[in-house]
């Protein structure tokens, strides 16, 4: 009788060896697979009927030559804008600059311009080139309208003088102030500013106490009442 042999199966032998890790393998993959299906198919169960099947919009564009970019959205009407109509500027008339009597007295010498006229001081015949406005000596005198003061000098014919620029060209001297003048040059004087008292005019101080006012305008002597008249 023959020996009987007790050895293992072939099959158990091969998962010994690298049979056994392809097996493995196989099984992993399965498993996978097998997770991949089942979470894909809970996701289609989730969604919303419309998603599931949803399709396209599509959106049609007609030409429009009136279109900047070429294209318009069909059903949509762009309104044109309302003519503007051209605003006529509106004409701003200057203000009229005000103006007062520096003092209170009359006029007694006026303006001469290019007559001449007797000078009782100097006892000569000479034009006067400004107006003579009466006051009591130590009289404030004011200035006849807002300007700037351009310079504060002595002059030995009209003794303390303060010019000031009352703008548009407008320049005035006011002559005979005596010394104690409360401005100064480049100072900024309203309408009414006391700008000096009535002294003595010496190229006039045969005359009774006055003002002597002198006005030019663009640098042409003018008459200084022509401007006051315009007083209010």
């Amino acid at each position: 009788m023959g020996k009987l042999s007790f050895s293992e199966p072939r099959y158990k032998r091969a998962f010994r060896g690298k049979g056994f890790y392809a097996a493995l393998a196989v099984c992993l993959v399965a498993v996978g697979v097998a997770g991949y299906l089942a979470v894909y198919k809970t996701y289609n169960m989730l969604l919303p009927d419309e998603e599931q099947n949803s399709t396209p919009i599509v959106v049609e564009w007609e030409d429009n030559s009136a279109d900047p970019a070429g294209k318009t959205v069909s059903g949509v009407t762009e309104e044109e804008p309302e003519p503007v109509e051209n605003e006529q500027p509106v004409s701003k008339e200057p203000e009229e600059k005000l103006f007062m009597m520096p003092v209170s007295g009359e006029c007694y010498n006026p303006f001469s311009g290019d007559k001449l006229v007797f000078s009782q001081t100097m006892e000569d015949w000479r034009v006067h080139h400004g107006a003579d406005l009466a006051a009591s000596l130590g009289t404030n005198v004011r200035a006849a309208a807002n300007g700037v003061v351009k310079d504060v000098r002595w002059d030995d014919l009209w003794g303390t003088v303060v010019e000031i620029d009352h703008g548009d060209g407008l320049v005035a001297l006011y002559c005979g102030l005596g010394s104690n003048v409360p401005v100064k040059k480049g100072q900024e004087v309203e309408i009414g500013t006391v700008i000096g008292v009535i002294t003595e005019v010496p190229v006039e101080v045969a005359e009774q106490p006055h003002l002597h006012l002198v006005m030019m305008k663009d640098g042409k002597v003018i008459d200084p009442i022509s401007v006051l008249k315009k007083e209010k």
